[in-house]
């Protein structure tokens, strides 16, 4: 019992010697080689990196092939779904809406389009299109005609209260940069269809879409003839006959 209990303590104590400090191995004093220092040296000359070459001089990024299109990008890829491009429209509240026509710098005697509301300074920067949202919508009480992209549920239940209506007309990017620029068109550039989620929206009447009142072909003819009329009105503007 006695050499069993020495043992144990011995056990003990040499347990107790690898978890001091003094038994720990040196893990982070590697000496660094310098290399380029002579043929006495571990790494002379080219310091290992071998003769000529890219890799010789400089790092070289895994997966780069000398400028030529790399293996990921020329394999075909298997079991990727497109997806539609999200578009954002620039949004504007009823409350701006209706101060505007109060101060003057909105006629609401004439149809409220793009043009007017692009022009007027209301929404800067104007990609995609806008969309009516119906803040405000409590104190809204203007009789408005208006035709943009697209408007909340709030915002057209607002505008027809208030004795207006409204209509939401999808324009292309060509058709955006011509509301933005009419000078700089020599000619009207027709409107197209939505794709996709986006034209089915345009297709119900409660979003009072303009594909939910006639065909596609018919919608299309009547907002390019209204695109014409809004030319003709900037032409006589600026004083140039149409």
């Amino acid at each position: 019992q006695e050499g069993c209990a020495r043992g144990s303590s011995f056990g003990h104590k040499m347990e107790a010697a690898r978890l001091a400090l003094n038994n720990l191995p040196r893990l982070g004093n590697k000496k660094a080689v310098r290399v380029g220092r002579g043929r006495s040296s571990r790494r002379p000359r080219t310091a290992g990196r071998g003769m000529i070459g890219q890799h010789s001089r400089e790092s070289v990024p895994p997966g780069f092939e000398g400028g030529q299109t790399p293996f990921w990008l020329r394999a075909p890829k298997h079991g990727v779904t497109r997806r539609e491009p999200l578009v954002q429209y620039e949004t504007l509240n009823l409350w701006k809406l209706q101060e505007y026509v109060k101060t003057g710098k909105i006629d609401a005697s004439k149809p409220i389009d793009m043009v007017t509301l692009i022009r007027s300074n209301i929404v800067n920067d104007v990609r995609a299109g806008i969309k009516l949202l119906g803040g405000g919508s409590e104190e809204f009480s203007v009789p408005l005609n208006i035709r943009l992209s697209q408007a909340s549920q709030s915002a057209i239940a607002a505008v027809e209260k208030a004795g207006g209506s409204i209509e939401c007309v999808y324009y292309n990017p060509v058709n955006i940069n011509y509301f933005r620029n009419p000078e700089k068109f020599l000619k009207v550039p027709r409107p197209g269809l939505p794709r996709g989620g986006l034209r089915e929206w345009y297709q119900k009447p409660e979003n009072r879409g303009y594909l939910s009142k006639a065909t596609a072909a018919a919608a299309l003819d009547a907002v390019y003839k209204q695109m014409l009329a809004k030319n003709e009105e900037l032409l006589a503007e600026r004083g140039i006959k149409a």
